[in-house]
């Protein structure tokens, strides 16, 4: 693994196996991208369950990593729309469908 210097802040730090320096909620965004499934089902069930579910994870996850849970959430949101239109630009329409499909259902 490589390693970048933090220029003293390591909290602002984001070390990954090809060197891409981030910030560290750009990592949790991408680690609660999916669970499209999951978030499908639960609206389906109780309508305003995906968001709830969604909300309570980026806020657990933001208040153990001491990070921006408006920021985890703007990545997560990211990474869903692009890796939707990324599987559907491969031709995986209703995989790349699944993906934007649940980023709209999060829109707040």
């Amino acid at each position: 693994m490589q390693t970048m210097p933090c220029g003293g802040e390591p909290s602002t730090c984001s070390p990954t196996p090809d060197g891409f320096l981030g910030e560290p909620e750009y990592d949790a965004g991408v680690a609660l991208r999916d669970h499209q499934q999951l978030l499908d089902d639960l609206e389906r069930r109780d309508p305003g369950a995906a968001r709830r579910r969604h909300a309570a994870l980026v806020a657990r996850t933001a208040q153990r990593l001491a990070l921006d849970p408006d920021r985890i959430t703007a990545w997560a949101h990211l990474e869903r729309v692009t890796t939707g239109i990324h599987l559907r630009s491969l031709g995986w329409a209703s995989e790349g469908e699944s993906w934007l499909r649940t980023a709209r259902l999060l829109l707040l």
